[in-house]
């Protein structure tokens, strides 16, 4: 049941660079260039694959929670932002990912792997994003599933007049 509820997005890109986590790294649908900001790593992204015809310089933050850098493009916006220079006891450099998608930002862990791959983890899901809410003294599993019944609630709602719609019967089950 937590596999379904609690999840960590993690996502594998490649490099040429074998020695270090700086330098230029592919995925996402787009290129990153993780290098240093003051005393810490940061990664700027670079470009934006769009499909054709689409300037990636287009691609704006709309999403920012800070209304006044919604008109800014994507494109040069720090994605992974205040990674410690010096990685863990397990070679994982710790500090925050941005979604644009919602605008909003997470602890996050990178970590070079032995086949030369950068693995990003990310909890980037409602109810990581909730678990300050969590009261450890409760159960984990209705806390979760309390969470989960009131995405599907929210989404019945903003989808009404879409054709096909959770019945309220198979909310009320979960």
């Amino acid at each position: 049941f937590y596999s379904i509820v609690f999840f960590l997005a993690s996502q594998y890109i490649f490099s040429d660079t074998f020695d270090s986590i700086k330098g230029y790294w592919h995925g996402f649908g787009l290129i990153l260039e993780i290098k240093e900001c003051e005393e810490k790593f940061c990664a700027e992204i670079d470009h934006i694959f769009v499909s054709e015809g689409k300037n990636p310089m287009d691609v704006l933050d709309k999403n920012n929670q800070d209304k006044k850098l919604r008109s800014r493009t994507l494109v040069g916006s720090n994605m992974l932002f205040d990674f410690d220079k010096n990685p863990d006891s397990k070679g994982s450099f710790s500090g925050k990912i941005y979604n644009p998608e919602n605008g909003k930002s997470y602890k996050a862990k990178i970590q070079l792997l032995e086949n030369d791959a950068l693995e990003i983890k990310g909890c980037v899901t409602v109810i990581c994003q909730k678990a300050g809410e969590y009261d450890p003294n409760k159960h984990f599993q209705g806390w979760a599933f309390k969470i989960a019944r009131f995405q599907m609630m929210k989404h019945l709602t903003n989808s009404k007049r879409n054709k096909i719609q959770f019945s309220t019967d198979l909310l009320e089950e979960v």
